[in-house]
């Protein structure tokens, strides 16, 4: 298994002499990669690979001669999927057949399933045959075409250059364009111009997934439902401090009938992965339909305790075999749990929807309540004190004084039958009760009252039993 190209084109195969020499110059140049051009300067032909690279003309008002115009492929025409047929080396040259499939996410709304077929007559190595195949299925979609005149000072441009167009118009700022045909116009006044058609350039074509090779054993020429390719290498997300530590794992699903997504991780320090003892975090399986989309993004999550260093690898899986592993990603870890912090905005339910908080708040207040009075009205506690030593309260404290209370048109009137009138009702509290020119005064003592005593002093004083108030009368 190797996953890197001893030369990113090389020309494997044969060419029929039925054909035509330019029939044959194109198929070498297909698979090295490359367009076939005409070179009118040097009268001969020649190829301009098909990598990226810099602009080598700008064009804006200045040197654009009449319109410009746009055109672009219909949605019914963009290619989504592209089907590879190629010469496989390891089936002796049979034919093999490979399909890549551009991810829906990346596709336009109400896009319909559309596949370019490509063969490669000259290339036997399967990742040298995807790749160009990437490129081809991703150029196409760059479905942008323009067409303008410029002066015959642009003579020297060919086709395959890059060039750049800046026009208010249309909103180009410097956008590329490669160049697919330049043609000389013979005007009626004698002069020349250029006519140039482009179409859209984005140098991100050429970044594709992770490739990678695997040996083909079987003899059919048709891949087979076990041959599954290897993942990007995964990346790592940390939520160390928080209420919930853990990790999220990011995977893309490799080539291949992809089932379910393996993670797994090791805690071993060995300088070769092959060293390491991996075990099995999770598996993911798709939540829509049966497999994963190449290229389509896998998340997991682990909320357990792993090593403060880590490593972690993925591979795809399906109920026949287990693909290649992707590159490890390893890094450290140290978990914290902290609580989650409870303000005026947080909810918490309980199992039937009501938020718990508010029942808390209330239990916490009516335990105070109950400290308060004890949670009760025996001798001794301050409700007692307050309504009486039985729970008849008020009527307690009238009977205990001789008080009687009567009400005649709206008028109440309290009398006493012990003599004493309102000061039985003063007696013994530490308040007393004089009366001159028809208004009774009060004064007090400023006795203490605590749970179940009096005390003259300036402070309480004695035991002070839990749940006890005190104050001054």
């Amino acid at each position: 298994m190797s996953s890197v190209l001893d030369y990113l084109y090389q020309i494997n195969g044969v060419v029929s002499t039925d054909k035509t020499v330019l029939q044959n110059l194109e198929t070498l140049a297909s698979a090295a990669g490359c367009f076939l051009s005409y070179d009118i300067h040097d009268a001969r032909w020649s190829v301009i690979i098909n990598e990226p690279t810099n602009s080598v003309a700008q064009f804006d008002d200045s040197n654009i001669i009449g319109p410009i115009t746009v055109g672009s492929t219909g949605l019914t025409e963009l290619y989504n999927s592209v089907k590879l047929e190629f010469p496989h080396i390891d089936l002796k040259d049979n034919l093999d057949y490979v399909t890549l499939t551009i991810p829906d996410a990346d596709r336009n709304p109400n896009e319909p399933d559309n596949e370019l077929n490509i063969q490669f007559d000259c290339i036997n190595d399967p990742v040298q045959a995807e790749y160009l195949a990437f490129i081809e299925l991703k150029q196409n979609r760059l479905d942008t075409v323009v067409s303008f005149d410029t002066d015959y000072s642009y003579l020297n441009l060919k086709a395959g250059d890059i060039i750049d167009i800046t026009n208010s118009v249309y909103g180009y700022t410097n956008r590329t364009f490669r160049i697919v045909t330049i043609g000389e116009n013979d005007n009626d006044d004698g002069s020349i111009t250029l006519n140039i058609t482009a179409s859209e350039y984005d140098s991100d074509i050429y970044s594709t997934a992770d490739l990678y090779r695997y040996e083909r054993s079987d003899s059919t020429g048709i891949t087979t439902f076990g041959a599954i390719g290897a993942p990007g290498t995964p990346t790592v997300n940390k939520f160390e401090v928080s209420s919930r530590p853990r990790i999220a794992v990011e995977s893309t699903a490799p080539t291949g009938t992809v089932s379910g997504m393996e993670f797994w991780y090791s805690d071993t320090a060995a300088a070769l992965d092959s060293n390491r003892v991996y075990n099995l975090l999770g598996t993911v399986s798709p939540s829509v339909g049966n497999v994963f989309t190449f290229g389509s993004q896998v998340d997991f999550e682990f909320a357990g305790t792993l090593a403060n260093t880590f490593y972690v690898k993925t591979r795809g899986i399906n109920s026949q075999t287990a693909g290649l592993f992707s590159n490890v990603a390893t890094t450290s870890y140290t978990p914290v749990q902290v609580p989650d912090a409870l303000n005026d905005n947080t909810e918490v339910l309980n199992g039937s929807g009501t938020n718990i908080l508010s029942s808390l708040g209330l239990s916490a207040l009516l335990a105070l309540l109950n400290g308060l009075f004890q949670g009760n009205t025996t001798s001794g506690s301050s409700w007692a004190n307050a309504l009486g030593s039985s729970q008849a309260g008020v009527s307690s404290i009238i009977a205990g004084n001789n008080i009687s209370i009567t009400s005649s048109t709206g008028v109440v009137t309290i009398s006493s039958t012990g003599g004493g009138g309102a000061a039985n009702l003063a007696a013994g509290t530490g308040i007393t009760l004089s009366t001159g020119s028809g208004v009774t005064t009060i004064a007090s003592t400023e006795k203490w009252q605590g749970a179940s005593k009096y005390v003259q002093s300036s402070e309480p004083t004695g035991a002070i039993a839990a749940g006890d108030i005190w104050f001054k009368v």
